[in-house]
């Protein structure tokens, strides 16, 4: 076991020279971007009940209700190709804003609320050409919740804006700097008329729960809009105790199971920006390039661990199983807590991941170091006002948590969270054991 640390902590000492070595390298990555691209990536990232996970499971794990905010900003330079070859530099830059509290305690009882902003935006200076493209296609979320008893419940409203607002587009869905040449059958609002504003919102309602046992379950529902009849667009179950009952070597192992929805492409290689795909380059609008239509919701099962091997190791596979069976996803990272004398602490981790797209086999990798003032600082049985600073890296990563699923997108970010860190989207996910604690007061703070 100790030899399996030391494997581990010279991992994650290589991942953080490579995270340092990589800011030296951004003058020289070259991605992409092309209209249809950029649009299509954004509604592939959106993954709210990931981050509800993450943020229910951190709530059991300190027995507490949390209070937190938190600012993430990422961003990929490259360069902006236009309908006429022209490519021009800019940034690709996601931000994410998440705060929320609540009154109470979380074993006998409490109120929950949250809120949540992650937008995009595609900024550089491109003179006559569009003045400057911008754009800012997203997300929104407000959330109430209830604690009691080991349950966790919460519902909220979740609006989806892909706009296109700023972004001048031809017929084909590609930046353009004449978008008065007009528009074939069947573009979308968004794209023939940008300045409406209501192009693509769509409404959602999410209704998820926890249970101490570690499970976890989401529905995801699309409200009717423009005589669309509302319906579930996506169901999650996952499985995932907080407590040890295997081995140590083992870690905390977990079960998901996922229907997605089917337009949403989440390892699509029809957003491939080296070969110069776009997605609306096919038959008609909305069908990507060279990839048949989906006329079924695909399933999805996921096993894996977390806080294992002795070192932090996490690991996922992901299989589609319906409609058509095959391998989708495998990931092996290190999460390495370290305290730094009695005041700070350094959260680092790495991360390589194998995916299949829709007909080919790619790699990808992660790595993020924060430092700040842990929980629990002064005193073991109270857990203060955490805060951490950290900084990341990734490559071609089909996880929309960590930026936006470009192929070949080289992505740099910072990250400042006020709470513990895994109230806010941290590039790996941080999953431990539940933490006991003591009397509890009215804003969840110990006694």
């Amino acid at each position: 076991m100790a030899a399996l640390r030391k494997i581990g902590l010279a991992c994650v000492r290589v991942a953080i020279v490579a995270l340092v070595g990589s800011w030296g390298a951004q003058s020289q990555a070259a991605t992409e971007f092309h209209g249809s691209e950029v649009g299509e990536a954004v509604k592939r990232s959106i993954d709210i009940v990931h981050d509800h996970l993450q943020f229910e499971q951190a709530q059991h794990r300190y027995q507490r209700i949390l209070w937190y905010f938190g600012y993430t900003h990422r961003w990929s330079p490259g360069k902006v190709v236009f309908d006429d070859g022209k490519r021009v530099s800019g940034n690709l830059n996601r931000v994410q804003l998440n705060l929320g509290g609540g009154f109470g305690t979380y074993e006998d009882g409490g109120l929950i609320f949250g809120a949540q902003l992650d937008f995009v935006q595609l900024i550089g200076n491109f003179g006559e050409r569009a003045s400057g493209v911008r754009m800012a296609p997203g997300q929104s979320l407000l959330f109430l919740g209830a604690v009691w008893q080991g349950f966790q419940f919460t519902v909220g409203q979740m609006q989806n804006q892909m706009s296109a607002r700023g972004m001048p587009l031809d017929a084909s869905g590609r930046f353009t700097s004449t978008p008065d040449a007009g528009y074939r059958i069947g573009t979308p609002r968004s794209i023939a008329f940008p300045e409406e504003g209501h192009d693509e919102a769509w409404l959602h309602t999410l209704f998820t729960g926890y249970h101490e046992s570690g499970a976890f379950f989401a529905v995801t529902w699309a409200n009717a809009t423009g005589g669309t009849p509302g319906h579930v667009s996506e169901a999650r179950f996952n499985f995932q105790p907080l407590k040890r009952y295997l081995p140590d070597f083992a870690g905390l192992p977990t079960f998901g199971l996922a229907r997605l929805d089917k337009w949403k492409r989440y390892y699509a290689d029809a957003l491939d920006s080296k070969q110069g795909r776009q997605l609306d380059e096919a038959g008609y609008v909305g069908q990507p390039a060279g990839v048949p239509p989906r006329t079924s919701n695909p399933y999805e099962v996921e096993l894996g661990t977390d806080d294992a091997l002795g070192i932090g190791a996490r690991m996922r596979v992901v299989g589609e199983v319906y409609p058509t069976p095959q391998f989708r996803r495998a990931d092996f990272g290190i999460v390495h807590i370290e305290p730094l004398g009695t005041r700070f602490e350094i959260v680092a981790a790495a991360r390589a991941i194998a995916f299949r797209r829709e007909t080919t086999y790619d790699a990808a990798a992660d790595a993020f170091a924060l430092i700040g003032i842990p929980p629990f600082r002064k005193d073991p049985d109270r857990m203060g006002w955490p805060f951490h600073f950290g900084v990341s890296y990734s490559y071609n990563s089909p996880d929309g948590v960590t930026f936006l699923p470009i192929p070949h997108a080289h992505v740099f970010g910072f990250q400042v969270v006020v709470g513990v860190p895994e109230t806010s989207k941290p590039l790996i996910p941080i999953v431990r054991t539940v933490r006991e604690k003591k009397k509890l007061g009215y804003f969840g703070e110990d006694q």
